[in-house]
């Protein structure tokens, strides 16, 4: 298959159209061999090499996880930046992959993206029952008998069905003397976990989720970095499904 060099170039994460005219000004890409500087040249992908190293497609299939930090939004939509496909790496954006739902845009933790949609419905349909686990900080006091509602199902305000039944541990304060709990839900509806602490009666002040199936957000990956996903890992959020 042949394609436009610089269109080849820009698709493997070399930059913009004028980032890749510049380097073929600067005579650093050839191709079979022989310095090329016409971006309009008709080429093989494995024909071509940049300061001597080979280019390599981008992938196709892609299944990442990513530390969201707080402020960024789970969107498309350039209006609502900065977004969590701004943390992505350009080699792995070029596949589109899409979030398995959503983490509001103050809510931090693990988020996955693939390009997988069957993985996807897997990991966000009430049905298939994956739990995600969440850490909240609270203000305020939770209503009396408040692990017992969560565990039987928690009718919301707003919402004509209860909320699936859910796992609710309470945690001593921290040292600004707020509540900690950790939720255990198995669906994901809007804002759902903020909705659950204001109908018992509090106000949920940071959220973060840490697991999703039986995969926990590995300590050693930074906040606003991503990775690819490993088969094991798949499995892990996937096994009960």
């Amino acid at each position: 298959m042949t394609m436009r060099l610089d269109k080849l170039l820009a698709h493997c994460g070399y930059g913009t159209r004028k980032d890749v005219k510049a380097l073929l000004k600067r005579k650093q890409v050839t191709v079979q061999g022989e310095i090329e500087t016409s971006a309009k040249r008709q080429v093989e992908p494995d024909h071509v090499r940049v300061n001597g190293e080979k280019v390599d497609l981008p992938p196709t299939d892609v299944h990442l996880m990513l530390n969201k930090p707080a402020g960024y939004a789970c969107s498309h939509n350039p209006s609502e930046s900065p977004l969590v496909y701004d943390l992505v790496p350009d080699i792995w954006q070029q596949a589109d992959p899409k979030s398995a739902g959503r983490l509001d845009r103050y809510t931090s933790g693990l988020l996955i993206l693939s390009t997988d949609g069957q993985l996807l419905h897997q990991l966000v349909h009430p049905n298939k029952k994956v739990g995600k686990r969440y850490r909240v900080v609270y203000e305020g006091d939770l209503s009396e008998n408040a692990v017992k509602r969560v565990a039987k199902g928690l009718p919301l305000p707003d919402d004509d069905r209860p909320c699936l039944p859910a796992t609710l541990e309470i945690h001593g304060p921290d040292a600004q003397g707020r509540g900690r709990a950790t939720m255990l839900i198995h669906e994901g509806r809007f804002h759902q976990v903020r909705r659950m602490f204001e109908a018992l009666g509090t106000k949920v002040v940071e959220l973060h989720r840490d697991r999703i199936g039986n995969l926990e957000l590995p300590a050693d990956l930074p906040e606003g970095q991503c990775r690819e996903l490993t088969e094991d890992e798949i499995d892990a959020m996937t096994e009960d499904a």
